[in-house]
């Protein structure tokens, strides 16, 4: 886990919520590991392109804490004040939406993370082992096509 989440884990700050702070290591080893599935899912999408990669990794950590049933509200409140602070100390007018864009980006990068799951995997499967399949008959017939038109060049030359 990262130093500043367990930073306030040990210091039992109120950032957190009760859930994280009172969650055994093996459910939120658990967590982890959903997160990095999450994020192996989220990689497949257009999110690399679409946002930063902190917001994924945010994306992918809260997915992991709902996968095991904590909430990270309290957590995801404290990284959008983050943002709004950064965005104030940038100087821009984009401050004020700062929490609100925040959330809506998660909201966006959940979707496409629910987007690519329903990808129905087996069908994605045939359908490649299709494309393999015509690609390996059309290079037969065009080898074959070209050993006869050699045959042809060689039968004309030796005609002459």
């Amino acid at each position: 886990m990262p130093q500043e989440f367990d930073d306030l884990r040990s210091q039992r700050s109120q950032k957190l919520d009760a859930g994280l702070l009172n969650a055994q290591s093996e459910t939120l080893t658990a967590a982890h590991s959903k997160a990095r599935s999450s994020v192996d899912i989220l990689v497949m999408t257009d999110a690399p392109l679409l946002f930063t990669p902190g917001l994924i990794a945010v994306a992918a950590m809260r997915s992991g804490f709902r996968g095991v049933q904590l909430s990270c509200q309290k957590l995801l409140q404290h990284i959008a004040r983050r943002a709004v602070e950064v965005a104030d100390a940038a100087g821009g007018s984009a401050a004020e939406n700062a929490e609100q864009q925040f959330l809506d980006s998660l909201a966006a990068v959940d979707a496409l993370a629910a987007q690519q799951s329903q990808i129905d995997k087996e069908a994605l499967q045939q359908r490649a082992s299709n494309a393999d399949r015509a690609i390996k008959l059309w290079r037969k017939s065009l080898q074959a096509s070209r050993a006869d038109s050699k045959g042809s060049a060689g039968a004309a030359a030796a005609g002459q």
